[in-house]
């Protein structure tokens, strides 16, 4: 009977109770965006002559639609966009130049008496154009490639049917309206990327960063016509007004000349 016994038992296999596995939920912490080490600019294009003709701009006998701002012309069709920083006689100005510093120079005819295109002006194009860079690689201004400079300019925006020898530079920057949208914020912009820049005395003292009050140029990155489809386009303001990346080559300008 004891030998029966033994042998029932080896035939019944025991299952073993499997006690079920306590997943632990995993914490994730919410990653900090670094902004990336601003790299050259690539290589300068070259245009001979452009002039705008209504709602219209004809580079070198090709003709296309524009869209004219107070700061720029923007020229989707070209390259998959582009836009041209206005300036008059060398020197960054915007159309609205009746209202601003410069308009007793402007209707003497003493202003942009420098020999060539502004240092301080080309600074600047360079350094909008490295900001709109930085923001693209996070989905929140669309891609840039390449800036350009056109050697004559032609435009009624400071004086009628005035051709400017000094010419105009602008930048590639893909058409917001043809992508998907975009991932701008400003409060993002400001917790990642507000100690990578310095800005004017004038836009500092209207800005109180624990009440949300934003002035200056910050002021501007609220304004509906500077973001499209949810992609900031344009942080383009005067030239003594505007943010300023702090890790730019001060030299960088001279890659475009």
């Amino acid at each position: 009977m004891k030998k029966i016994e033994r042998k029932i038992k080896k035939r019944i296999k025991l299952k073993k109770v499997v006690e079920p596995k306590v997943v632990e939920p995993k914490v994730v912490e919410p990653k900090v965006v670094e902004p990336k080490v601003v790299e050259p600019t690539s290589n300068i294009k070259l245009y001979n002559k452009a002039v705008i003709s209504d709602n219209n701009i004809i580079i070198d006998g090709e003709e296309y639609p524009i869209k004219i701002g107070k700061h720029a012309v923007w020229i989707p069709s070209l390259n998959s966009g582009a836009k041209i920083v206005l300036s008059y006689k060398g020197i960054i100005e915007s159309r609205s130049w009746k209202k601003g510093r410069n308009v007793k120079e402007i209707k003497n005819d003493t202003f942009g008496q420098q020999e060539g295109f502004e240092v301080k002006s080309l600074k600047s194009i360079v350094n909008e154009y490295e900001i709109i860079k930085m923001l693209s690689r996070y989905y929140m201004s669309p891609p840039v490639n390449g800036i350009f400079h056109i050697k004559k300019f032609t435009s009624n925006f400071f004086k009628d049917n005035f051709t400017d020898d000094k010419g105009v530079y602008g930048y590639y920057i893909l058409d917001a309206h043809k992508m998907r949208p975009g991932e701008w914020n400003f409060d993002r912009f400001i917790s990642n990327f507000y100690d990578e820049f310095e800005f004017s005395e004038w836009t500092l003292e209207r800005t109180d960063l624990r009440r949300g009050i934003w002035g200056g140029c910050l002021g501007d990155l609220h304004k509906i016509d500077n973001i499209i489809n949810n992609y900031l386009i344009d942080v383009r303001r005067t030239v003594w007004d505007m943010m300023v990346l702090k890790n730019v080559d001060e030299n960088l300008y001279k890659s475009i000349i």
